[in-house]
């Protein structure tokens, strides 16, 4: 074995054990695959979603951004799911409540916040509907792309629609396919 492979197997072995051991536990991970090897192991504090400039908060069971600062943004926390693929997680309400996001099975519904459904299974499992994919697009500027998980059609996206109002009532987030040529939003992710 070269010295570049056992240091590959090491690395290897070492996070894979470590996301067992941290999801058997119910720990929350950070939010790549392709975070630093030193930090991916550490649990990650509550954090924010921001589209577009404007914070994620929940009303009436959905998702929403507030443009004018009226509203206290939601804290949410990621639990990687490993089993259902790589950069997979559960995005839940910072409480613990069960409660998180929900892609909608129509791309033309707003992204719901309610309980969240679990397999009994060891790993859990959860609906495709539950789980989003999240990469890092800008690292410097915490931008991610949030991906839905649902394995049909063009990856839907977590994005404020872009033909909106001029009012600044709070705006609902939508999971979509990326429109026209500038390709998909990415989302802001601030720790708490």
């Amino acid at each position: 074995m070269t010295p570049a492979e056992g240091t590959a197997r090491r690395t290897f072995l070492r996070t894979g054990a470590a996301s067992l051991a941290a999801l058997a536990a119910g720990a929350v991970l950070t939010p790549s695959a392709h975070a630093a090897e030193d930090a991916r192991d550490q649990p990650m504090s509550p954090l924010t979603l921001w589209l577009r400039g404007a914070p994620a908060f929940v009303r009436d069971g959905r998702l929403f951004t507030d443009l004018v600062g009226d509203q206290r943004p939601e804290q949410w926390l990621l639990s990687a799911q490993p089993q259902h693929g790589p950069d997979t997680f559960v995005i839940e309400k910072a409480d613990r409540s069960g409660v998180g996001l929900v892609t909608p099975e129509e791309a033309g519904e707003p992204v719901a916040v309610r309980p969240l459904i679990v397999m009994p299974s060891y790993p859990p499992r959860f609906p495709q509907t539950e789980l989003f994919r999240i990469t890092p697009v800008d690292a410097e500027r915490r931008a991610y792309l949030v991906t839905s998980a649902l394995p049909d059609g063009a990856p839907r996206h977590l994005a404020r629609a872009r033909m909106e109002d001029f009012s600044l009532r709070p705006k609902p987030v939508f999971a979509r396919p990326a429109l026209g040529d500038g390709g998909p939003e990415p989302v802001e992710i601030r720790f708490a």
